[in-house]
This record gives C-alpha cells, structure tokens and sequence, in this order.
C-alpha cells in the first residue's frame, strides 16, 4: 500500500512539472492565443478607422481638383485594414481605403505603419477603391488638404494597430458567386459595325451591344477567428464611381461603402474590400437609374445580398509569402511629332482659357485628333518619358490564398487570365495598390482606342507581360506554400 501511495505522489509530481513547462512556453511567446493555434492555422485581426475630412477639400476623379470642393459628404470614408500572421510571425497587413487612388502624397506613410508595427515594408499593401468622390491628397498646398492628410495618417496607423492587437486563429474558407448585371464593359459595338472606346457609355448613342461581356464572379474569403467577429474579404471587378461627376461635390465611399455598410449591418460581420480588374468595367447601375444617390445604394444593398447568398468551401492556412518583382514597361512614343501642340492645349484647358471641346477643335484645325484634355496631357508627358520605366509589382500567399497587388488599373482580360492561371485555390486581385501608374489597356483595345488607350504611357502589349508576369510569382510561391 505504501509503495502504491509513493507510485501515486510521484506521477502526481510530474503532471505538475508538464503543466508548468506548458505555461512558461506559453509566456516565453508573449501571445497567448498563438498556443492554440493549429499546424498551418492563421491568425487574423481588423482594424477600421474613420478618415472622412472634417473641412472641405478639393475633390478628385474628375477635371480640375480645384473646380470641385467638397460641400459635405453622402457617406462616411474608411481605412479598413487586415493582419494576417503565420505559424512563424511572418506577417502580412493588407488595407482596403476609401479613396481614388494610391497617391504620392500619403503612400510614405506605409513607412510609418511599419515603423510602428513591426512588419516589413513589402508586406503592407495599400489598396484604393476607386471612389471618384474622394479628397485629391495631391492637390498641393489647398486649404483643408494638409490637415486632411494628417488625419488620413493617423488613421492608416490606428486600423494597422488595431489589426495587429485583434488577431485571433482563424479558419479559412472560400466562395465564388455569379452575379447578374451588376457591372458591365464600357466600351461598345455601334449599330455601323464600329467600335467605340467610350468611356462610361456618354458617348454611345446608336450602340448595338458591349464588346464582350463582363467578368460577374464575386470572391469571397471568409475568416472565421476564434472570439472574434468573422472577417470578409471581398473581391469584385467594377469602377465604382457612382456619385462622382464634375458637378457632384459631396464625398462618399461610393459603391464599396454601402456594400460594406449592409454587410456589417446584416451579419455582424468585418469587411475590407478590394478593386478587381475592372479598368474597363463600370456599375451597371449607372445606366439604369438617372438618380446616383440611389443608384449606388441600390448597388450597395444588390451586391450585398450576393454575398449573402455565398456557399463557403473551407481552404487550408499556411505560410505568409511576399514577392516582387521589378517590371521595365515599353512606353508609347507613337505620337510624339505632336506632343509639342498637345503640350500647349493642355496648358490652356488647364488654365481655364479654353474648354474641352475647343481644345479637340483646335487640334482637329491642325490636323491631330484629340478625344480630350486627358488624351493632350498623355501624349506631352509621354514624349518626355525614356523608351521605358520601370515599376514594382506585387503578389503574396498565405495558405491557399494567392494575392495580387497590381499598381494600375487592370483590365478584366487580365484579371480572368491570372485567376484561370493561378495555381490557388482562389486569387485574389488588388488593383490600385501601393501606386498608380494609369490604365494597362488590353491588347484588343489599343485597335479601337478609348480613353483608356488614350492615356496610358506603355506600350500595346504590356499588359499581357504584366500578366505573365503574375503567374510566374504566383507559381512560385505556390510550390513553396
């Protein structure tokens, strides 16, 4: 009996020993909850931050920042912001921000946020919507601009901390839904057999049918984290611009928001929402209601209940990787005999001297033909540009999740390529992200022309390069996942 009571101690001594060395382990992370992750499990954390300008400022996405000042707001604008962080800390910070586009003026401020978080600066990604309803952070020394900015920091660095303190295990899963008339190709076949490149349909009295049908598919990734609110990360291809205009002057999150706003509202959920490939592709809605306010709340609601609807199919974690890769694009040089006159116009429409369609009439008089102001700038800048330049691209995993971080606005031709290539299970695609170098025009288009064609600086053919590109990056990190 003694020796059985001595047995008993003695088993009893070493259970506490295992459970102490349990806790010190624990500790010695300094984050509990990594204890409980799986193998291969991710740990995700949101962070949103409200950065709506408190004064009026210039607005842009439309002609002359200076001629809109904006006079209130329809919505609220947003930095929403996810942390995803492997087994190993490698970490990855994506943000999703309610503005036109990734401008010169606050992207710096990614320095800032690694600085304070302690994730490299490659892994942050900070993606635009494209809200046309959005303060122009480049318009220099405007009133309202400089304090706006500061604002807009501090937010970027208060959804990146937030993120970071709220990450909790999470499972992955994934859904694709087929939306319809949601968005539409904004470039059309006349009735005479000609094409016409017009943008957002304004020009395309006597048009028979689009060029090709848009791409419908909404993706979905769904976080569903331990003591924690799921995380939505959508991912869909339009322009969303519905309450822009050059007579239109208050800001709004536009499409992107009031999706956003349903979905929280419905599901008690977290959203962060990235533009697709949709350089060529408009909200449908634009041409089906005549009051934008509505028009882009009924978007909102439509696109929610999509999503909603959305049958989920679980994926496996993994590792965080980060790649890029610099890319030399071939510049267009085709019209630089022009560019001198091109110069000069532009100069006077941006001094207010003349009007769009004087400009296109002076330069008709002259024998160039101008689509538009735009068109004019394009040609000047691109003349003085060398025969290429180069830029950054971007693509990340984490588990069966491929991410492409594109500095442009991409056309859905090579959206659809890189996710049929992709080796992912599902990727999604980021455009506006970190940079904005213009439109990458497709190579059907540049036969047809636009105001896509029109402004871009590279070279017919780049985009399919860039494209290429991705799935090599892709590829890779695949095979290492």
């Amino acid at each position: 009996m003694k020796k059985l009571i001595c047995m008993l101690l003695a088993l009893m001594l070493v259970l506490s020993l295992c459970a102490c060395g349990g806790e010190e382990k624990t500790g010695a992370t300094g984050e509990g909850d990594k204890a409980a992750q799986t193998a291969g499990q991710l740990r995700v954390g949101y962070g949103k931050a409200d950065v709506t300008p408190q004064s009026p400022v210039p607005m842009g996405g439309y002609g002359r920042s200076s001629a809109r000042i904006s006079q209130g707001f329809l919505s609220y604008l947003y930095v929403t912001c996810i942390a995803v962080t492997d087994a190993d800390d490698n970490t990855l910070l994506l943000f999703g921000m309610d503005l036109c586009s990734p401008g010169e003026a606050y992207i710096n401020y990614a320095a800032d946020v690694a600085s304070a978080t302690g994730v490299p600066l490659d892994n942050i990604v900070m993606s635009a919507s494209h809200t046309h309803s959005a303060p122009d952070y480049g318009a220099g020394e405007v009133a309202g601009v400089g304090e706006s900015l500061q604002e807009l920091k501090r937010g970027l660095l208060k959804a990146a901390e937030t993120a970071m303190e709220d990450r909790a295990p999470a499972d992955i899963s994934i859904a694709q839904v087929e939306t319809q008339g949601m968005n539409f190709v904004r470039h059309y076949l006349m009735n005479d057999g000609t094409y016409s490149g017009a943008n957002f349909g304004s020009a395309a009295s006597g048009y028979k049918q689009h060029v090709k049908e848009a791409d419908p598919i909404l993706q979905l990734v769904k976080f569903t984290r331990e003591g924690g609110k799921d995380i939505i990360l959508t991912n869909f291809q339009t322009h969303p611009h519905q309450t822009g205009g050059s007579d239109k002057f208050e800001l709004s999150a536009d499409v992107v928001g009031e999706y956003r706003m349903n979905m929280e509202k419905d599901l008690d959920v977290n959203v962060i929402y990235f533009s697709g490939a949709g350089g060529n592709i408009n909200s449908s809605s634009r041409i089906a209601e005549k009051n934008a306010t509505k028009d882009f709340r009924a978007w909102g609601k439509k696109m929610a209940e999509y999503a909603q609807s959305a049958q989920y199919t679980p994926v496996s974690g993994g590792k965080v990787q980060a790649t890029k890769y610099h890319f030399e694009g071939k510049i267009n040089h085709e019209w630089d005999a022009q560019a001198s006159v091109c110069r000069e116009l532009r100069t006077k429409w941006d001094q207010g001297l003349i009007t769009s369609q004087q400009l296109i009439e002076e330069a008709a008089a002259l024998g160039i033909k101008l689509n538009s102001p735009y068109h004019a700038g394009a040609i000047a800048s691109r003349a003085a540009l060398p025969k290429t330049q180069s830029f950054e691209i971007w693509a990340y995993s984490f588990g069966d999740i491929g991410f492409v971080a594109a500095p442009y606005e991409m056309f859905d031709t090579s959206g659809q390529f890189i996710k049929e290539n992709s080796p992912f299970a599902m990727t999604v695609i980021a455009t506006l992200s970190n940079r904005a170098n213009g439109y990458f025009p497709s190579n059907e288009t540049y036969a047809y022309g636009g105001y896509e064609v029109d402004t871009t600086k590279y070279a017919q053919g780049t985009a399919e390069e860039l494209a290429d590109q991705f799935i090599s990056m892709l590829s890779s990190m695949y095979e290492t996942k």
